[in-house]
């Protein structure tokens, strides 16, 4: 057969045209996987398993290895530096396809199992061999920050789910990090009351990271015991009763604290007790980038104003996969009970410059978090005067009248 190329003509056989076919035929199936997105889905799928297992495993073979402190710190600031790195480069993560589903779900389950292990192996290693202070405090850091930012961001997202399975994981999960009463917080304090004095996951306006972490701590406490307090009063019961929720997520608490000590003794206890404050410090430092100098104002009637995307801030990097998809915040508020995998980034949120990891290093200096963060929040239409004094320090003033758009400032700020 000839066939001409638009210059000389060629002969090709027909054994030639033949191969040809063949090659497509069994191309074919590939370029079909490629196109259904298959691929992408993929490539996905791995990234996000590498991101949420690389930490834990990380932590378990520095504690394996026990290399010595400078090593140790080495390998964790190879690994800080990396993560700022891919996300000052990496694209939005935006959502997962719906046929990687089985994958996302296995993900939230694998994560505070196997962070669990890792904790229950550093609470064997420190009580069975002798080790130096300074060895058995980097391995309650490692352990922390794994639980911190892979094992409460699965719990977080296991809270949202119906099903009392996935509640039961997390709740036990929040019990190895000495948080108990983050469900009943999170669920019935933070959602409904986020942008408010009430939710001690809103961080002020110029509040210190150190202020506001202590400040949240207490706060997180006093709103869990004051809801569960009020259910328990409309039904005539006292609060000073098992059916108490937070009295219920205390006496577990001690009795997990009672039965650690008795089985790895005091140096165990201590270990627990330090990485349980590295990873609440980790997830109350979120919780002061996701909701910083944002307020929700009452309207005229006093109700609440309908939550919006701008009352939270969107951090969308990379290392959005190692958090669950925590950094899509505002897309969250917004729809609670969406699989992580599916959160977008809303466009009318307040879009924070860098990924958690960069963010938590700017937190941790004040004046320069101030001169990043606040002209995000200046630039945003709807953080008038009016809703920056309300989380600025000092108790606003009530106006005799609502603002021109029907809404008021709230009046609770100190409450």
């Amino acid at each position: 057969m000839w066939i001409k190329h638009g210059g000389p003509i060629v002969e090709y056989s027909q054994t030639d045209i033949l191969d040809a076919a063949a090659v497509r035929g069994q191309a074919a199936p590939l370029v079909r996987w490629l196109e259904s997105g298959k691929a992408e889905m993929a490539v996905e799928a791995f990234a996000r398993s590498v991101a949420v297992l690389l930490l834990p495993i990380l932590a378990f073979a520095c504690i394996v290895a026990d290399p010595g402190p400078m090593a140790t710190l080495g390998v964790w600031l190879a690994w800080m530096i990396l993560a700022l790195g891919i996300d000052a480069v990496s694209p939005r993560v935006g959502p997962t396809r719906d046929a990687a589903g089985s994958m996302t779900a296995a993900l939230l389950f694998t994560a505070p199992l196997l962070q669990s292990a890792v904790l229950a192996y550093a609470l064997w290693i420190v009580s069975a061999t002798p080790k130096r202070p300074m060895s058995i405090a980097m391995i309650a850091v490692m352990v922390g920050i794994s639980g911190g930012t892979v094992g409460i961001s699965a719990a977080h997202e296991l809270v949202h789910r119906g099903g009392s399975l996935e509640r039961a994981i997390a709740q036990a999960f929040m019990l190895l990090v000495s948080y108990p009463h983050f469900p009943i917080v999170h669920l019935r304090v933070h959602h409904p009351h986020v942008g408010t004095p009430l939710d001690p996951g809103t961080s002020r306006l110029n509040e210190p990271l150190v202020h506001f972490v202590g400040r949240a701590f207490v706060l997180a406490w006093h709103s869990g015991w004051r809801v569960e307090r009020s259910r328990l009063a409309r039904k005539g019961l006292t609060p000073w009763r098992m059916d108490n929720a937070i009295l219920r997520a205390l006496a577990l608490q001690a009795a997990l604290y009672v039965a650690l000590g008795m089985a790895f003794g005091w140096i165990g206890l201590g270990l627990f007790v330090g990485q349980s404050a590295v990873a609440i410090f980790l997830a109350l430092t979120v919780d002061y980038t996701q909701h910083y100098g944002v307020v929700r104002r009452e309207t005229a009637s006093g109700r609440l104003e309908r939550l919006r995307a701008d009352h939270a801030w969107t951090s969308d990097h990379a290392s959005n996969r190692s958090t669950f998809n925590l950094g899509l915040h505002a897309d969250h508020h917004l729809k609670p009970t969406l699989d992580y995998a599916q959160l977008v980034n809303d466009d009318g949120s307040l879009q924070a410059p860098f990924g958690y990891p960069g963010l938590l290093l700017l937190a941790l200096r004040p004046p320069l978090w101030y001169r990043v963060m606040n002209p995000g929040l200046s630039a945003n239409p709807r953080a008038d005067a009016c809703a920056t004094a309300n989380l600025s320090g000092a108790p606003p003033k009530a106006p005799a009248n609502a603002s021109s758009d029907g809404h008021t400032c709230l009046a609770r700020a100190n409450e």
